[in-house]
């Protein structure tokens, strides 16, 4: 018998590695629930909702430890194309480039005055107006957007739109799990040209599709991308439902963006329904427990291992214009990034015909409106990727991955982010099952005073800091 050798010890070369996606995205919770792979294999890939109310994919079958059409569309894959090779292959021509925005030809500010798209859109409305328009033109003959859908108690769903339908009842923000395979089906038994929506993650996923299936290539004309902060589980609409007075078990549907009359543009108003048509009173998000984005409640894994806020692979991406000079516009503006030369042009034409009200806008200026979603994806990620490789786990290969330094107290931040992304979905669940939400309250509070707390001395500098700016600032000025 040969003696025992620790698998430590045995030289890699000669180890047998399984690098499959399943041993590496699904093994180490990565999947943001796209369904490309799904889509892909469905006889040994299906999308479903794990314990936590998140929409993830399951292997059902063996797979070999190596598939490269899978990990060739995987937008958390080391094998797919990432945002850069994807952006100079779809945009050559791009006028700029820059490192939070991507490749682009336009950036805009601005909202759309045609119809009641910025009343019932998400903040100026241009989103669903652009949809519509290239429904108008025959640029395409079915849009993909997510909709309030209750279908198997899921509250929202991706919905097929056609010449003729009301594209206002997409949903103006969705922040509720959803996954494309049922649309990506539809555009397989369907043929015609295709306009979607997407995060950047889905938009990604599906670029990497479309280099590897020919059918969605010719389909796919073009992806109306959606400025993302993160994905978030069916939690999160339980969570402020509950607070409102909708018990999580009979949530029916749930509005996360209404506006409030005479407010700023980043404070909405939330309502829920029940399943017995109780409609509760209208809240201003802020003010329920959770509204908070940075504390990280319910959110994908995956999310913190993403550097994508703008939807670099996308024809244009659409997000909040919550910058001084437009937030006291209830209404909302749209800051836009516009890569496609196609619909540069229809937005350009619109504004001189009054159907959009559209200006061009410094692209440090559009950073700016997503300041934190970058601070988070730049120095936060290189920090947990840093942190992940010293304790020998799995992550996709980013960019903007540095090895800098990250400040204590930074650090700080990362990490209780992390503790609360992973605690709130244990203690949420526990909350449901006793049907308390005080429990979940109770228990995930310290943990938000930890990711909140700042050193004493950390604030005489940052004082110190603004003091000396102001000051710069008035000697300049």
């Amino acid at each position: 018998m040969p003696p025992y050798i620790p698998t430590n010890f045995i030289p890699k070369i000669f180890k047998k590695t399984n690098m499959s996606l399943e041993t590496t995205v699904i093994k180490n919770d990565l999947c943001s629930g796209c369904g490309a792979c799904s889509y892909i294999q469905p006889e040994k890939f299906q999308m479903k909702f794990d314990q936590y109310e998140m929409i993830k994919a399951y292997v059902i079958d063996d797979i070999s430890p190596q598939d490269s059409v899978v990990e060739n569309v995987c937008p958390f894959s080391n094998n797919s194309k990432n945002e850069d090779t994807l952006a100079q292959e779809l945009y050559p021509e791009a006028k700029f480039s820059d490192e939070y925005l991507g490749r682009y030809n336009s950036t805009y500010v601005g909202y759309a005055n045609e119809g009641e798209f910025r009343t019932k859109g998400s903040s100026g409305g241009t989103g669903k107006w652009l949809l519509q328009e290239l429904l108008n033109q025959d640029q395409v003959d079915y849009v993909i957007q997510v909709a309030p859908e209750v279908i198997d108690g899921e509250l929202f769903s991706y919905r097929v739109y056609k010449q003729g339908d009301n594209l206002t009842t997409g949903a103006k923000s969705a922040y509720y799990p959803i996954t494309l395979d049922g649309a990506l089906d539809f555009m397989k038994e369907h043929d015609g040209r295709y306009a979607v929506t997407a995060v950047p993650c889905f938009s990604k996923a599906l670029r990497n599709l479309a280099d590897n299936d020919e059918l969605i290539n010719k389909r796919l004309s073009f992806i109306i991308g959606i400025v993302c902060g993160h994905l978030k589980s069916a939690y999160f609409a339980k969570l402020l439902s509950w607070q409102v007075g909708i018990n999580p078990e009979s949530l029916k549907g749930i509005d996360f963006r209404g506006e409030i009359q005479g407010g700023v543009a980043n404070d909405k108003a939330l309502s829920a329904t029940s399943l017995d048509g109780n409609h509760s009173t209208p809240v201003a998000t802020r003010s329920l427990f959770g509204g908070n984005w940075g504390y990280n409640f319910f959110k994908y894994k995956a999310c913190d291992y993403c550097d994508d806020v703008m939807a670099e692979t996308a024809d244009i991406s659409i997000g909040d214009a919550w910058l001084p000079e437009f937030i006291n516009d209830s209404r909302g503006h749209n800051v836009i990034v516009c890569r496609n030369t196609i619909i540069d042009k229809i937005i350009k034409k619109a504004t001189i015909d009054n159907k959009l009200s559209m200006e061009t806008i410094a692209p440090e200026k559009i950073a700016h409106s997503q300041l934190g979603g970058f601070k988070h994806r730049r120095e936060g990620l290189n920090y947990r990727i840093t942190k992940a490789k010293s304790l020998n786990e799995w992550t996709p290969n980013k960019r903007f991955i540095t090895g800098k330094n990250t400040s204590s107290v930074r650090k700080n931040v990362y990490n209780y982010r992390i503790i609360i992304r992973e605690q709130s979905e244990a203690l949420f669940k526990k909350a449901l099952l006793k049907n308390d939400l005080s429990y979940f309250i109770d228990k995930i509070s310290p943990l938000i005073k930890q990711l909140e707390y700042t050193p004493y001395y950390y604030k005489i500098i940052s004082f110190m800091k603004r003091a000396f700016n102001k000051i710069k600032r008035t000697l300049i000025g």
